[in-house]
């Protein structure tokens, strides 16, 4: 299955867009590249130029979650949160929010990582 994080490309690498919330750093992963491309849209002000939604597929997900985790800290990972600031994105719409380390299992479990 492919899903999107939202990227910035740097010379010939990109890094995934992590945001706070009150449940730790979160990574946005959406299921759509529309709702992902309108995340950025609706964030384009704090984020500026250069973002784009990436398709990953479910063990490159599983192996940048790990990495994001690991090396910057993520805690959580917030699924397809709607198109409105990051600021008030979590705290004041209903979004689907779960642990890194138990997405990263389920994409592991689910499909045979």
């Amino acid at each position: 299955m492919a899903h999107y994080v939202i990227t910035e490309r740097y010379t010939h690498q990109w890094k995934a867009l992590p945001f706070t919330t009150n449940s730790g750093m979160a990574i946005p992963i959406f299921d759509d590249e529309k709702r992902a491309q309108g995340f950025i849209d609706a964030n384009w002000e704090s984020l500026g130029p250069g973002w784009k939604p990436q398709l990953l597929w479910s063990h490159q997900l599983a192996y940048v979650l790990e990495r994001y985790a690991r090396e910057e800290g993520a805690q959580v990972v917030v699924l397809d949160p709607p198109p409105a600031p990051v600021a008030h994105s979590v705290e004041v719409y209903e979004v689907e929010v779960v642990e890194i380390e138990q997405f990263i299992t389920l994409l592991r479990e689910h499909y045979d990582l």
